[in-house]
């Protein structure tokens, strides 16, 4: 899954000649509220039926120059979209001797995998941000912030410019591109209308009477129609928004994983740059762009990105959802195959069995620690292993310690499973013997055995949690 599924790339095909499309009848909409407007600005109060047939004339001898301008709209943006986007980033375009690190990871990233290089620009911020424009080969670029390179490193770095990649040969960054031109447009044309309708001063009061078939009370009612359309432009603008994805977001993840073979610096770089992505003075359509967008809509509603979070979940929890349904007496024929009949073989199986249990519970518990903790251990400036001793480890303790009894539970049980199947010695081999003796007894002592050695164990085990979590009610 190096750029994502056939159909997220197929789809957003779709999606960009549909936001086209929707483009002109987002404009032509707005044109009518603007006819709208001018009539009742020029022409003074009259009856909303002779006032629409005037808008509407208006509007249809209009149409071929809101038709010619938005072409050229589109071809302005077409062509010089980065030229104004560098311009409000400051973005600037770097060769191999200006930034060799840089540009050598993403030029073997290309090369690995036939990609055409996109041009490569370095940003001057601090924050911890990176992302992708462009419209077709000849166009895309990959911006990075001096922030990000200078407090990442090399594989963190790579990941996400593997991460932009994908957006690249996903389609992503065109989509992005196209929802950014819609929206200048939108609040282009938004803008004229209410100019003339606000800045006009309201002059139809004085001019209704200067017509005597035009009657009265309808320019009003048309000014309520104009402003309902334009909120319908402004719904519609918000539903273009929606076309954008969050899914895109977690496909780039798991393409950046794909290419660079290290979801462990994916991760990394995510955390990293977490809460530290905001660039001053860019836009939110720029801001849509990037790799994290710290800014959020109401209640997360209108976010073009899923929160870290969950992107990081999503890259941690498949290979675990994949493993844990395994039982661990499965992993024995394998184990074998690969080990023989020795011990190794016995406890590559048992490690199987206490591995799963403990790491998803570390995992819980290190995730239900208060961000805000982490966040006031950062702030006073404690190193990354005095973050994991004195905050994390202490806090994810108690799931951790549930993790080490599951896997004290698993381990065992399968222990003496396997002993059932076949050893020449063991709690289980007393079981099995039994059962081929017909011998009660036996099988009651191995029983016995069983449960007192389990619960030894989880005395102790017990022991050491009182001990080490004390402060635990």
């Amino acid at each position: 899954m190096a750029y994502g599924l056939y159909t997220h790339i197929q789809s957003n095909k779709r999606r960009s000649v549909a936001l086209i499309i929707g483009l002109f009848l987002l404009v032509y909409l707005l044109a009518f509220a603007g006819a709208i407007v001018a009539d009742v600005v020029l022409n003074g109060d009259g009856r909303l039926d002779v006032i629409l047939r005037g808008a509407t004339k208006s509007f249809l001898y209009s149409l071929p120059w809101v038709t010619i301008g938005t072409l050229l709209w589109i071809w302005i943006a077409w062509k010089f979209h980065q030229s104004m986007i560098d311009a409000l980033t400051g973005g600037h375009e770097v060769t191999r001797q200006e930034e060799p690190r840089l540009y050598n990871l993403l030029e073997n990233l290309c090369i690995s995998r036939g990609i055409t290089m996109p041009k490569l620009k370095i940003m001057e911020s601090d924050a911890l941000n990176a992302f992708a424009t462009g419209l077709n080969d000849k166009q895309y670029s990959i911006t990075v912030t001096t922030g990000l390179m200078n407090r990442l490193d090399d594989a963190e770095l790579e990941a996400v410019l593997g991460h932009e990649l994908t957006h690249i040969r996903n389609g992503d960054v065109r989509l992005l591109v196209i929802a950014v031109i819609i929206a200048g447009v939108i609040s282009f044309f938004a803008e004229i209308v209410f100019r003339m309708l606000f800045q006009g001063g309201f002059n139809w009061r004085s001019s209704r009477s200067s017509s005597s078939d035009r009657g009265k009370g309808g320019a009003m009612v048309a000014i309520l129609i104009a402003v309902a359309l334009l909120a319908v432009a402004w719904l519609l603008s918000i539903v273009i928004r929606f076309a954008l994805s969050r899914q895109r977001e977690f496909l780039a993840d798991a393409g950046s994983v794909e290419l660079t073979k290290n979801p462990d610096a994916m991760i990394s770089a995510l955390r990293k740059i977490e809460g530290r992505g905001e660039l001053e003075g860019a836009t939110s359509a720029v801001m849509e762009m990037c790799v994290d967008n710290p800014r959020s809509g109401f209640a997360d509603l209108f976010s073009t990105h899923p929160a870290i979070d969950k992107r990081v979940e999503a890259l941690v929890n498949p290979a675990f959802l994949l493993i844990r349904p395994i039982p661990p007496l499965a992993w024995i024929p394998l184990a074998i195959v690969w080990l023989g009949l020795g011990d190794a073989a016995k406890v590559l199986v048992i490690w199987f069995a206490a591995f799963v249990p403990s790491v998803i519970n570390s995992y819980a518990g290190v995730r239900s620690i208060e961000p805000h903790m982490i966040e006031a251990a950062r702030m006073l400036g404690v190193s990354r292993w005095m973050l994991v001793r004195e905050v994390l480890v202490p806090g994810a303790a108690p799931m951790i310690f549930t993790g080490l009894r599951l896997s004290l539970q698993a381990c065992w049980t399968t222990l003496v499973a396997g002993e059932l199947i076949g050893a020449a010695a063991g709690l289980g081999r007393v079981l099995s013997q039994g059962a081929l003796d017909i011998f009660p007894a036996m099988i009651l002592v191995g029983m016995v055995g069983v449960a007192v050695a389990g619960g030894v164990m989880t005395w102790m085990l017990g022991w050491i949690e009182r001990r080490a979590i004390a402060w635990r009610p």
